[in-house]
């Protein structure tokens, strides 16, 4: 992914490192996103060390893609992964736990978006 992006946007520094200790000084990004991968990292200390990061009124964007359950086989797909998440504990994005990682301090250092789009 990360050759694919550089082939892309070639003047942009990827730097591959744990959210909870980010190599970079304090405010001193502007933008910081997570693409379908903030399930993996979703923690307070996560959260605190990006922030750490970010200039005063940064970004922090999380994104994913939004399964389409109209269509039968996703919803069929979807209802089967469901029971192996159920019985395995496994760990898949769409769930909404994050939002509680975002919220779940009296000092909230990020917003829930408000809609999806």
């Amino acid at each position: 992914m990360c050759e694919q992006f550089k082939l892309m946007v070639p003047d942009t520094e990827i730097i591959q490192c744990a959210a909870e200790k980010i190599p970079l000084p304090d405010a001193s990004v502007d933008v910081a996103i997570a693409a379908q991968s903030f399930h993996w990292f979703t923690n307070r200390a996560a959260l605190e060390e990006i922030h750490r990061v970010l200039v005063p009124n940064g970004s922090f964007g999380m994104i994913w893609k939004i399964l389409d359950l109209s269509i039968p086989w996703t919803r069929d797909l979807c209802d089967f992964l469901d029971i192996l998440d159920a019985e395995n504990s496994l760990v898949f994005p769409h769930r909404e736990e994050w939002k509680k990682s975002v919220q779940t301090s009296s000092h909230s250092i990020y917003s829930v978006p408000q809609r999806e789009m």
